[in-house]
């Protein structure tokens, strides 16, 4: 876990190959603020795009800079479709992504 602009590893630990990544997200949390540290961003990979985790951040009104996991959303491909020359997804009816940003530019 990190946190602050300094981007700090602020809790650690280790697992064999067989830990599913973000299953202990809450105990590292609560390390961090044991430790006295106010987290004001949170950082993490897909693993870590799930709903407790989201809600736990939340409820400290911290901002959580988490990739969205292709996992969770589940596309109708009958619906949509995405065009990886343009970098846009399309809908059925035409319609099309106009603008794509990121936070952490």
């Amino acid at each position: 876990m990190t946190t602050g602009s300094e981007r700090i590893i602020t809790a650690v630990a280790v697992h064999d190959g067989a830990y599913v990544d973000g299953t202990g997200f809450k105990e590292l949390y609560e390390l961090t603020k044991e430790a006295g540290i106010e987290a004001e961003e949170v950082y993490g990979d897909k693993a870590y795009f799930r709903k407790p985790i989201l809600d736990l951040i939340k409820e400290d009104q911290a901002e959580a800079y988490i990739p969205v996991s292709e996992s969770v959303y589940r596309i109708d491909e009958s619906k949509f479709n995405y065009n990886k020359d343009s970098d846009q997804w399309y809908c059925k009816y035409g319609n099309n992504t106009v603008k794509k940003e990121s936070k952490n530019q």
